[in-house]
């Protein structure tokens, strides 16, 4: 979840303070112009790359029996 946004001059430059369960990391929004603080965000390598919504289901549960 996003608990801090650092504005830019420049949008590729935006960063976020993330916690990830407990860990909080600062992230790139290069690619997610539109996130906001409360938004949760798909990460990889530092950069997040896609808001979550909290309503859809975990693709692990068509895993599990």
């Amino acid at each position: 979840m996003i608990l801090a946004i650092s504005d830019a001059a420049d949008p590729l430059w935006r960063r976020a303070d993330v916690d990830f369960g407990g860990v909080r990391q600062q992230v790139s929004l290069a690619c997610l112009p539109q996130a906001l603080v409360g938004d949760r965000v798909l990460v990889h390598v530092g950069v997040a790359l896609a808001l979550v919504d909290d309503d859809t289901e975990s693709p692990r549960a068509e895993l599990e029996p």
